[in-house]
């Protein structure tokens, strides 16, 4: 008996398409959140309180999920994920105490530290395309929840917008059970056999000279269900952790540079003497923020990257170079900051998803599942550490500004 075997494992279109969507449904509760944070405290606390609330909750899970989340199926996880993300929409959407208000911000940043986790996790059992096909969601997410929320401000308030936005993570129930099928391994077995009537000389002669050409008439198909891997051990675990660093501390610092600009230093880049853009100009910052991310995380397959510390330091280089001019204020043009700021998103997103698909290539089986959940709480940890730093940070700017120029130029805080 002659057996010969093929695994085709690739990623179809429907599971592109279901980890986009997925990246993008997950994202989406976190940047309506950050755009509506003005609107939800009303000015009675700093919008970096909303920040912490969407950020701190998703720490929280990613840090301790990966010990415990094996052992939740999927389909459970998802129910949850989508749960908690309609009820972040809703209670804010219905009640006017800023303490419920808050309770939904962090309803929706506990639904997307487990979505991310999860996703990141599942995407171990397909092809590795489907990680850049997630992280383009994940960019699309900012760029489409900053402009939808600014587009329906026209026509509503914000409750009705958050309302109206409530029914959208359905949209991962659909991509996850309809789209995102767990990939099968199929094997293709040819058999020769002589298993049968005894064979005259002639026979036999022909039999063994059209060989080749018999083996590739008899085809049996079959479908094989991988045998699981044992369960990874707390100490493996905590090796793996280690061996993480080289991925997780790059994340941890383009994150922490590019929420520290967005939170605690671009609110004092204004330009009051350009009237098209008048105290509009961190509405402006946020967009182009998000258009940069989106295009960057999108890019792993034209432009990877080996070497992710590069942009971890330039980002740092940004919000240092960004903190000086909110202090000297020696840019004359706001364009030349549209540029800088796009560039911030590009650096980040870049290092996003070439982090990830660095991980789903050098790590294999339940290593990788455990790994693409694990990174993701570095860079949550740094956005914490971001948002508690940018709410000294901003006011500290401001101080030395105002004393640079011996208290001529006025700066207005965000809150």
């Amino acid at each position: 008996m002659l057996r010969f075997t093929s695994i085709q494992l690739g990623a179809k279109l429907p599971e592109l398409i279901g980890f986009f969507l997925c990246g993008m449904m997950n994202n989406f509760a976190y940047s309506v959140m950050l755009s509506a944070a003005s609107d939800m405290m009303k000015g009675l606390l700093p919008a970096s309180v909303v920040l912490l609330a969407d950020i701190l909750p998703c720490l929280i899970v990613q840090a301790t999920a990966p010990w415990y989340m094996n052992r939740i199926p999927y389909a459970i996880r998802i129910i949850l994920i989508v749960s908690l993300a309609i009820g972040g929409f809703l209670i804010p959407a219905l009640f006017s105490s800023i303490g419920l208000k808050l309770l939904g911000v962090v309803f929706a940043s506990i639904s997307s530290g487990l979505g991310e986790i999860t996703f990141l996790a599942y995407s171990a059992k397909f092809h590795k395309n489907t990680v850049s096909a997630f992280s383009s969601g994940t960019g699309a997410a900012g760029v489409l929840g900053a402009v939808s929320y600014l587009a329906l401000s026209y026509a509503f308030t914000s409750e009705q917008r958050l309302l109206y936005f409530s029914p959208l993570p359905l949209i991962m129930a659909i991509s996850f059970f309809f789209l995102m099928r767990t990939p099968s391994i199929t094997v293709e077995t040819s058999i020769i056999t002589n298993e049968t009537a005894p064979l005259i000389p002639d026979e036999k002669e022909r039999l063994i000279s059209d060989e080749k050409e018999t083996i590739t008439q008899t085809i049996i198909v079959e479908e094989v269900t991988p045998i699981p891997e044992p369960a990874m051990t707390l100490r493996h675990k905590a090796k793996l952790m280690v061996r993480l660093l080289p991925y997780m501390l790059p994340l941890a610092a383009v994150y922490f540079g590019e929420y520290l600009i967005n939170q605690g230093v671009s609110p004092l880049l204004v330009y009051p003497r350009d009237p098209a853009f008048a105290g509009r100009e961190y509405t402006y910052y946020q967009a182009l923020y998000q258009v940069g991310v989106f295009i960057s995380r999108s890019s792993v397959n034209f432009v990877p990257l080996r070497n992710i510390w590069v942009p971890a330091v330039l980002q740092l280089v940004n919000a240092a170079f960004l903190s000086f001019v909110a202090v000297y204020d020696f840019i004359p043009s706001i364009y030349i900051v549209f540029v800088i700021v796009v560039w911030e998103g590009l650096l980040g997103g870049a290092i996003y998803v070439n982090a990830f698909y660095l991980i789903s290539q050098k790590f294999f089986g339940a290593e990788k599942e455990y790994s693409m959940g694990a990174v993701s709480m570095s860079y949550a940890s740094s956005i914490t550490a971001a948002a508690g730093v940018g709410i000294l940070w901003e006011p500290m700017l401001c101080n030395l500004r105002s004393r640079h120029f011996n208290g001529n130029v006025t700066c207005k805080l965000s809150y």
